[in-house]
């Protein structure tokens, strides 16, 4: 997959039941969206930044689950354990996290680059 030059980053900060979210949508092309959100980790403790690439079907974000690289896009980039998840050290984690975007973008490129040779 080529991914094209990031026109837009949608980022929103949001309370939930759990506590504080940061979550950015990026349109890569070719209908894929990557997921970034940073969140606090529901089974254990911390706060966890998280990438997902996706793809749109009508409508919907869809993710393939898989096994031995056959799936879509999934990494952690962050993990951190505050003693309170407040949403100032959201917004920090997920900004930080924001930073690094052009070389997490490259490591989405790689992974279905090394996918399509493998032929999967």
């Amino acid at each position: 997959m080529q991914v094209q030059p990031v026109q837009q980053v949608q980022t929103s900060y949001y309370r939930t039941a759990y506590g504080w979210t940061g979550l950015s949508l990026i349109e890569m092309g070719n209908n894929q969206v990557l997921r970034i959100i940073t969140e606090k980790r529901q089974n254990e403790h911390g706060l966890a930044s998280c990438a997902t690439c996706h793809t749109r079907e009508n409508g919907i974000l869809a993710f393939r689950f898989g096994t031995r690289g056959n799936g879509d896009y999934s990494e952690t980039l962050a993990v951190s354990q505050p003693p309170r998840i407040t949403e100032a050290r959201v917004n920090s984690q997920h900004g930080r996290v924001l930073e690094n975007l052009q070389t997490i973008l490259a490591r989405v490129e790689q992974f279905y680059a090394c996918q399509a040779t493998q032929g999967a």
